[in-house]
């Protein structure tokens, strides 16, 4: 994609219709952007993110282009609906560091959250069950990788540069015996991932997230999709960036996946 798409609907204020879902009294903030000629039946990407501005004012990324307005340049291209939502419990992750230090499951209110955006969405008849792709980077591929394995709502997701062992990050140093933390090991979650449709994009030298905890994590992921029979379910792509560094998504790991999208029925 060489230049993008700045007339697309993304970039159209009247094309997002914001929206608050009530979750134990607290509220999340979304935006919702739908194809307009197949509405419901197209698939739904769910994108939760710390950006709460974004999610308030996503055409104003026309002016300060992110990962994000890259994946959704493709997205709308691609014909899906787009549904941002605000993560809020992992904003401020040394905040996240010190509630679960307290015994505060904090991943369990994430999950929550998440699990009542989807269902809202749902509801709403923003998309149909079976059509629902979860999408995020770093904390919020942690996110949207535990939703896969314990929301039947979320029919396949998108982890870019995923965190996959919290006291790897320096907020969390330390804390490898949290009960909190070692709750929700996405390591012992692995067996609960097939056969849905799973893509891991990460880095090759990723210091911030730990380049050995990702590769057993993707091993290990890889090994299940195997015994399952559902091998040609997950893809983990290596980027030719490091990860983590601040630099450029390469163009060809953006239009990947759109692509895998396609391959697996979604798009």
């Amino acid at each position: 994609m060489s230049e993008r798409p700045l007339g697309s609907r993304q970039y159209v204020e009247e094309a997002w219709s914001p929206f608050e879902v009530n979750v134990d009294g607290e509220m999340a903030s979304c935006n919702f952007n739908a194809n307009p000629e197949r509405g419901g039946e197209a698939t739904l990407c769910v994108i939760p993110t710390q950006a709460l501005a974004v999610v308030e004012d996503p055409a104003r990324m026309k002016e300060k282009p992110n990962v994000m307005s890259e994946w959704l340049d493709r997205l709308t291209a691609a014909g899906a609906g787009i549904l941002l939502a605000h993560g809020r419990w992992c904003d401020d992750l040394w905040a996240t560091a010190a509630m679960a230090a307290r015994g505060v499951d904090v991943f369990e209110r994430m999950e929550k959250r998440l699990a009542a955006v989807v269902s809202d969405a749902l509801a709403r008849g923003f998309a149909r069950p079976g059509r629902v792709a979860m999408m995020g980077s770093s904390r919020h591929g942690f996110a949207v990788i535990h939703a896969l394995a314990s929301n039947p709502d979320v029919s396949a997701c998108v982890a870019h540069q995923p965190v996959v062992h919290w006291p790897r990050m320096d907020e969390f140093r330390g804390m490898d015996g949290n009960p909190v933390v070692m709750e929700h090991s996405l390591y012992e979650l692995t067996d609960r991932f097939a056969p849905k449709p799973f893509m891991a994009q990460t880095g090759y030298d990723d210091q911030r997230v730990g380049q050995s905890w990702i590769q057993a994590f993707t091993e290990r992921v890889s090994a299940h999709y195997e015994r399952a029979g559902a091998g040609g379910r997950f893809t983990h792509e290596l980027l030719t960036i490091p990860g983590h560094d601040g630099a450029r998504v390469p163009d060809k790991a953006l239009d990947s996946v759109v692509d895998w999208l396609r391959e697996q029925g979604l798009l």
